[in-house]
């Protein structure tokens, strides 16, 4: 896993594009009030700088790990480009994959400070690193980002409810076919 430092790294077009990593972390999401139902970037150009202060950017090899269950938590990963899966360890010594995360997603949530899933990259992975400590103190002081992050966990909240109920209702095969639509 590398770190670079935010300055050295070469901008990219246009802060709604996949791969604009010198406008700072990015997330899209569905707004809370309003909208046209279609997911939106919620961070303005101040936010995104802001949030690129306190970041570094990582970039990861396919199969590395980002954080591991149980370990105490010491960033939220923001996806730049690539894609990566939380997984849970069964008691058999299986792996349960959780959630697939994708371009602007955060991951490395975690209760009473530690992980609760281990995170890996499914493929090579670019995230912007934001130490857990330096972003609340950023949430504390800035209002108007507190409610994107909230806006964005509640985006996540409704995927994940409606993907547990299509889960329930579907065979495998089409379980597959909606994984596919899914991440076209």
């Amino acid at each position: 896993m590398q770190d670079r430092n935010l300055s050295r790294v070469p901008g990219l077009p246009g802060p709604d594009s996949q791969f604009a990593t010198i406008g700072g972390p990015a997330i899209q999401a569905i707004p809370l009030r309003g909208g046209d139902g279609e997911a939106h970037q919620l961070l303005s150009a101040s936010d995104r700088r802001d949030l690129a202060m306190i970041a570094s950017i990582r970039h990861i090899d396919a199969g590395a790990q980002l954080f591991e269950a149980g370990a105490r938590a010491q960033a939220i990963f923001n996806i730049v480009s690539g894609v990566a899966k939380v997984s849970e360890d069964l008691a058999d010594g299986r792996q349960a994959t959780v959630a697939f995360f994708f371009v602007n997603d955060l991951l490395g949530m975690f209760e009473s400070d530690h992980y609760i899933y281990t995170g890996t990259a499914a493929t090579p992975l670019t995230v912007y690193c934001l130490p857990v400590d330096a972003l609340e103190r950023l949430l504390l002081r800035e209002p108007s980002l507190q409610m994107h992050f909230l806006c964005k966990l509640s985006h996540e909240l409704r995927a994940s409810q409606r993907q547990a109920i299509a889960l329930r209702r579907y065979s495998a095969m089409q379980k597959m076919a909606l994984f596919l639509d899914f991440i076209d």
